[in-house]
């Protein structure tokens, strides 16, 4: 679009925000040929700018305004929409300003943020104006406010039509790329992408700064070299190789070779004899992180650790930042510790090499802050769906911008362009070659420094990065381990295949100090049991699927030995009972406790009674099942490949039973009314029965009735596992013709209002069974075996999906 072209589209720009950058804005833009309405909430800003623009010789006019009405007012009729831009401060301004100017916007006008703004909250900005027809773009800039004036870099995000038309003002405004003239401005993506891609801007910059300075440090209290000398190595360091072109070593030769002068800066800094430096003027203290002028930094190491990507030289920057600011509780903190401080460097051979193995670790540390920004933004991509494309973040930040580095752009952006996503940029084979043959430089430098007590944290945590991003024998094992003694956290196991890389989620191995030999299946209203306390939750993954939910280990201090015995509980039909009975993944639910040691699990369920003694809210400890179910459920592991035939005469265990019935005749006294045996019919569900079933399954001397017991009681013997159901009437089925039929009202009813009582029962049940006494039968050795003799196929003759499946349910077991 040609500049007549342009200045037809937009006239008129507002400028929210007379400070540094947007006074240096409202310069540039006049001189675009853009007339410049600017308004601040301080009158004094905005005079200050306006006097300073006398001495602007640009085509556009700028005039200021004291009423943010009058301001809105003077955008109208210059073009078919209003262009604002918003240059001030992140947080509240820009929602307080908007609320000021939303009476009068208009559909299709534009607002481009150009603050250091969250994009969380650019996010909700925009959804704000996109119901009045408002496009919000965040805008990153960066360069600081002599860019802002010369062209900085700007990374836009936000509705694509709108960036369409503004696009080409902001390629006139952008800096340019100095090798190929290409503006320094690219649209970014949909929704808060351009003020990520700021923050993330910063967050390298951070590194980046923390290397730079960690490296005059070592230069001049280490070598003991002059500011001047330390410029030059600086203004060496930028004129060719890896380094080149570098602005934050462009401007530290500047700071180290700026002198003062009688008359200073005009501004009161910098008076002094001219033999002295500027620098000596300046303190050791950061203080934008602790005053909250600047969040970006914050936000980037805040996202690295929330979107799971390693980024030590951005964070550790940061951090070194963080501890200057408070220099008064730092100076406390210095008198207490007595830390050594940074001393002259011995035993240097050649200072010419040591300096430029000093050199070669700042590259290291500017390259590894690259990877790690870009690696967050590539995950971020994805997440988000923003679709970034990272070459296009290196043309941004070629000009114009704080991280600007000729050679690192270079480098990577051809690389991005050929994949412009990558979630790890080590892994291409350029940049971990680059990362490689500078690595014995940047280790010489850190043992160095470390001797002699100089601060280095964002060299050595670049040092330590590269190390454990491409280690192969991390102490991480030994953590993972202690983590799975604590927490059940759970791992995998070296050399086995799909372990061995494995995904990137929890493993399915679990090694517990208190083994879990008892489990409970149950709904949720059992979860939280008195005496119990949860240690930990378990996703497991079986050949057969992930079970109903995940399965939580309880801690319990028994009662009868004072040993700490665990308990795992599984919700049957979910946490939220999202799973219909014939639904319910019986084979991976008993596979997944089985994994995890139980040999014992007490299942309870809500039953309805089909004789009239058992009475709603009566517990029935059942001996028989009549199984109902129409074989729609899986239930067996023995098929695909392998057969086997197990004796179900008996489907619960009796020597689990007796340890029930006495417990819960224990309690009769409190509310707790138990019947020792019955006969329980298992139905498929979900509905409930009809009248006529109801009466025939009472003639065949049925005494309760579910949907839950089969298979998961056929399974759990066929995984040699002790299995009892407890179960509480809720209701009289549909048979009992003087009370009404059976509904989800009914038994929910009574099941809440029986809960203490059926906790109570269970608790008691497992404090028993965790008894020394019970030992042996909760760890089911009577039952331990019984496969062996029921298998019809010979293991030679197994299929290898059956044979994967048996050595999963019982590792070990077979030869």
């Amino acid at each position: 679009m040609s500049s007549k072209d342009q200045n037809q589209q937009f006239k008129r720009i507002g400028i929210v925000g007379a400070g540094n950058m947007g006074s240096m804005m409202a310069f540039a833009f006049s001189e675009l040929g853009l007339d410049v309405s600017i308004w601040d909430v301080k009158k004094e800003n905005v005079d200050q700018l306006l006097e300073s623009a006398k001495n602007i010789e640009g085509q556009g006019k700028i005039e200021g305004f004291e009423e943010i009405g009058e301001f809105t007012k003077s955008l109208e009729g210059q073009g078919e929409r209003k262009l604002f831009i918003f240059s001030i401060t992140h947080g509240n301004p820009a929602d307080s300003v908007l609320s000021k100017i939303k009476h009068a916007l208009k559909k299709g006008d534009i607002i481009l943020d150009g603050g250091n703004e969250n994009y969380r909250r650019t996010e909700r900005r925009q959804k704000e104006c996109e119901e009045i027809g408002v496009s919000w773009i965040g805008t990153g800039v960066s360069g600081g406010y002599q860019s802002a004036r010369r062209g900085p870099s700007l990374s836009p995000g936000g509705d694509e039509k709108a960036l369409e038309l503004v696009l080409p003002l902001l390629e006139r405004y952008a800096a340019k790329d100095r090798k190929t003239g290409l503006p320094c401005v690219a649209r970014v993506g949909p929704a808060g992408s351009g003020h990520f891609v700021k923050m993330v801007h910063n967050g390298i910059e951070g590194g980046m700064l923390s290397a730079v300075a960690e490296a005059w440090s070592i230069l001049h209290y280490g070598l003991g070299l002059k500011y001047d000398e330390i410029g030059d190595i600086f203004d060496e360091w930028n004129q060719k190789g890896e380094l080149r072109n570098n602005f934050l070593l462009d401007i530290g030769a500047d700071v180290c070779h700026r002198r003062k002068s009688p008359e200073g800066d005009g501004k009161g800094e910098g008076i002094g004899d001219k033999l002295e430096y500027v620098l000596d003027d300046v303190l050791d203290k950061v203080v934008q992180d602790d005053d909250d002028t600047e969040g970006t930094p914050y936000w980037c190491v805040m996202e690295t650790a929330n979107r799971h990507v390693s980024a030590p030289t951005i964070a550790t920057g940061h951090y070194m930042r963080i501890a200057s600011g408070n220099r008064a509780e730092r100076l406390q903190v210095a008198d207490k510790l007595q830390m050594p401080k940074p001393k002259s460097i011995e035993g240097i051979k050649d200072r010419r090499l040591f300096i430029e193995d000093l050199r070669r670790a700042v590259y290291c540390s500017f390259l590894s802050s690259f990877c790690q920004g870009l690696e967050l933004i590539a995950r971020a991509s994805d997440d988000e769906g923003w679709n970034i494309d990272l070459s296009k973040c290196l043309q941004i930040w070629r000009g114009g911008c704080i991280i600007q580095s000729e050679a690192i752009a270079d480098l990577l952006q051809p690389l991005l362009k050929k994949d412009g996503h990558y979630t790890n940029l080590k892994d291409i084979d350029e940049v971990a070659h680059e990362l490689k043959q500078n690595f014995n430089s940047l280790k010489r430098i850190v043992i160095d420094a470390t001797v002699y007590d100089h601060y280095i944290p964002a060299i050595s945590a670049t040092l330590e990065y590269l190390k454990y991003a491409g280690g192969t024998m991390l102490p991480t094992k030994f953590m993972e381990a202690q983590m799975d003694l604590f927490g059940a956290h759970a791992y995998y196991k070296p050399g086995v295949p799909g372990e061995d890389p494995g995904p990137v989620k929890k493993g399915p191995h679990h090694y517990d100090c208190h083994p879990v030999r008892i489990a409970v299946i149950g709904g949720t209203g059992l979860r939280e049991l008195p005496g119990f306390t949860q240690v930990a939750s378990l996703n497991i993954s079986t050949p057969w699927g992930t079970p109903s939910s995940p399965i939580t280990i309880l801690h319990h201090n028994c009662s009868h030995n004072n040993q700490t015995v665990a308990v795992a509980f599984l919700s049957r039909h979910g946490l939220h009972h999202q799973i219909a009975p014939h639904e319910v993944p019986a084979r991976a639910n008993i596979a997944a406790l089985r994994s995890i040691g139980v040999r014992t699990i007490i299942a309870f369920s809500a039953v309805g009674s089909l004789q009239e003694e058992i009475k709603p809210r009566d517990f029935v400890i059942p001996d028989q099942v009549i199984d109902r179910t129409k074989g729609i459920r899986p239930f067996t592991f023995f098929e695909g490949g392998v057969v086997a035939h197990v004796p179900f005469g008996d489907p619960f265990d009796e020597g689990v039973a007796k340890v029930v019935r006495a417990c819960g005749h224990s309690l009769e006294g409190e509310g707790v009314v138990l019947h020792d045996r019955g006969t329980l019919v298992c139905m498929e569900g979900p509905q409930f029965s009809t009248r006529a079933e109801s009466k025939l399954y009472r003639s065949w001397g049925g005494s309760v009735i579910n949907m839950s017991c089969l298979p998961e009681a056929k399974l759990a013997r066929e995984a040699e596992i002790a299995y009892q159901m407890i179960c509480m009437s809720t209701d009289y089925d549909c048979w009992h013709e003087a009370t009404a039929d059976v509904t989800v009202e009914m038994v929910m009813g009574n099941m809440k209002a029986n809960a203490e009582n059926a906790k109570h029962f269970v608790t008691a049940v497992l404090d028993e069974l965790a008894s020394d006494k019970n030992s042996e039968l909760v760890q089911a050795k009577h039952v331990e075996g019984s496969v062996k003799f029921g298998l019809s196929t010979a293991q030679t003759n197994w299929s290898p999906e059956a044979r994967e499946r048996m050595n999963w349910l019982f590792p070990g077991y077979f030869n």
